[in-house]
């Protein structure tokens, strides 16, 4: 394969030989796959492999489930660092299990990444009301709308107080 070709054609070409070769086997057979491998166009394959994968992080039902696993907080012991949660799921038409898995060394990894990317964005705000309050709007309502704007871009930050200053403009004689 080249490294043009696409992760889609070459997963499935090769689970179909996985697949093959494994005819008549008696012990269990495993294909072990990143997330990148887990989509519906290779679906058709999971119905005839045991697999194990990551799921993707964009995908809604891994969300819902991992909220789901947060919610009961009934997690097992897996060792002193990590607990985990054990779902039954149909996905793409194949019954799976999955596993949630949390540790606190990830948990606050994550923490961390957020932090920066909050204080990230804090900072282009910051930067952002600079440029906007020095900016004239005819109207009230034209400085409520500039303000809402650049409110919605933001991930971490929302505004809780906003005042807004009247410059009076004098003719000249």
């Amino acid at each position: 394969w080249s490294g043009n070709s696409d992760d889609n054609t070459i997963f499935q070409h090769r689970a179909k030989k996985l697949i093959e070769a494994w005819q008549g086997l008696e012990s269990p057979c495993y294909m072990i796959m990143d997330s990148k491998g887990y989509n519906e166009k290779n679906a058709v394959n999971f119905k005839r492999l045991k697999f194990i994968s990551r799921i993707p992080e964009n995908n809604q039902l891994a969300r819902t489930t991992i909220e789901e696993a947060l919610a009961l907080d009934e997690w097992k012991s897996w060792d002193e660092q990590r607990k985990y949660h054990s779902f039954e799921v149909e996905h793409h038409q194949v019954r799976q299990r999955w596993i949630v898995v949390f540790s606190e060394a990830a948990s606050n990894r994550a923490g961390k990444t957020l932090e920066k990317a909050a204080d990230k964005e804090q900072t282009k705000i910051k930067q952002a009301l600079y440029h906007l309050q020095a900016e004239r709007f005819k109207t009230e309502t034209a400085a409520r709308s500039a303000l809402g704007k650049l409110e919605k871009k933001w991930k971490y930050h929302q505004l809780k107080q906003v005042e807004i200053k009247e410059h009076k403009k004098y003719l000249s004689k």
